[in-house]
């Protein structure tokens, strides 16, 4: 490998680290399990159109769950429709 290579590989290594520890900060702010209410008020979509998605794409158990009559989701399910609805 050349110098140039070397650089480029470094530079995406930096580039990684700063994306995990991003990852990591937006973690630290979602809970391990999430309403379906909080979602729908983050992203400024009905609580119907969140549930749909949700159902349609994700496992019932396993990413959502129905406790005490309302709906819940894991937290990566929540991080990753966040992300989807930005």
């Amino acid at each position: 490998m050349n110098s140039y290579e070397i650089e480029i590989l470094e530079e995406l290594r930096e580039i990684k680290k700063l994306i995990i520890e991003q990852q990591s900060k937006l973690e630290m702010f979602v809970p391990c399990e999430v309403s379906l209410s909080f979602i729908a008020k983050q992203t400024h979509k009905s609580r119907n159109a969140v549930r749909d998605y949700i159902m349609r794409h994700y496992s019932p158990n396993i990413d959502f769950w129905k406790k005490g009559g309302n709906i819940y989701v894991s937290q990566n399910v929540a991080i990753e429709y966040m992300k989807r609805s930005a």
